[in-house]
């Protein structure tokens, strides 16, 4: 079947779009076709210099992302100006530039979510945080004695307010992960281990699950509120994208999220205790253990 000539009118519009993206594609700034070559390099997994179905299937399931049958294929010939049924770098840099004039969608999309993995990581942990210092803050005056000396002690309302602790910090952690979509069925995507390895402020929060750690943390609040200072619960360095007005307002929904999740988790644990199905730690559990083994491969040398 033939297809109908475009019209004159349709010739200039897509040359007058073509020249826009080609124009546009000589301001983008060296930092950030440094990020897109490295996202390349991830995604060329035989290293060709060009990325094919079998490859762009293999990164999406990585990612935990399950594509429907033609889904990936469709994605490559949308990009693929040369018709050899593989993505090259200077078509992915296009297809970049191009999915910078809207919203990223297909394999732009896949590229802009890798991408963005360590910002997504780093407001986990930033959330997270802000859930275990306002935790502590709200139960400290159960620990006003607490000190160096005695942080060891098991004392019995101690440990009620470390377990309510456990709980309320594996349904954060839950809530988290899948507001974020960074996990199904506690498998992690790839590159959320790759951050979350080489955040401290996760791997602290994580770290604050054992009892030792709990004690410690909450034996630092005590002496700060001795001291007369104060503990935000979001540290100061946690930036938001956007101009000051889009950060102002994001900030504001944050607390009140924050706010919204703690009352939406202290009541579910209370619940969950009062009809006898106790929340078990799967997420936090899982979490650690995958980064403890990617920690332990490193350590071998194991890919």
């Amino acid at each position: 079947m033939l297809s109908r000539p475009l019209s004159a009118a349709s010739v200039s519009t897509a040359s007058t779009n073509s020249a826009t993206v080609l124009a546009a594609q000589e301001f983008i700034p060296e930092q950030t076709k440094k990020v897109w070559r490295a996202a390349f390099q991830e995604f060329d997994l035989n290293k060709t210099g060009k990325i094919d179905v079998a490859e762009l299937t293999a990164a999406m399931t990585r990612m935990q992302m399950v594509p429907q049958p033609g889904e990936v294929q469709a994605m490559i010939e949308a990009v693929d100006h040369d018709h050899d049924g593989q993505v090259s770098y200077d078509e992915f840099e296009l297809m970049l530039v191009c999915a910078g004039r809207g919203r990223p969608s297909g394999f732009a999309h896949i590229v802009d979510r890798f991408i963005r993995m360590p910002d997504v990581t780093k407001m986990i942990a930033h959330e997270c945080k802000g859930f275990a210092d306002e935790f502590m803050k709200a139960n400290i005056e159960f620990f006003m004695d607490l000190d160096d000396s005695n942080f060891a002690e098991k004392r019995q309302a101690w440990l009620d307010i470390y377990r309510k602790f456990l709980v309320e910090s594996e349904l954060f952690m839950q809530n988290a992960l899948v507001a974020w979509g960074v996990n199904s069925q506690y498998r992690f995507e790839d590159a959320f281990l790759d951050a979350a390895q080489n955040n401290p402020l996760l791997d602290s929060f994580l770290k604050t699950t054992e009892y030792e750690a709990f004690m410690r943390q909450m034996a630092y609040h005590v002496q700060t509120q001795r001291d007369g200072a104060l503990v935000h619960g979001i540290s100061e360095d946690y930036s938001r994208p956007g101009s000051k007005n889009t950060q102002s307002r994001l900030w504001a929904i944050d607390a009140e999220l924050a706010n919204l999740d703690a009352t939406r988790n202290a009541l579910i644990a209370e619940r969950r205790r009062l009809i006898g199905f106790e929340v078990t730690p799967l997420a936090t559990t899982a979490l650690k253990h995958e980064l403890d083994m990617m920690r332990w491969k490193d350590a071998v040398g194991l890919d």
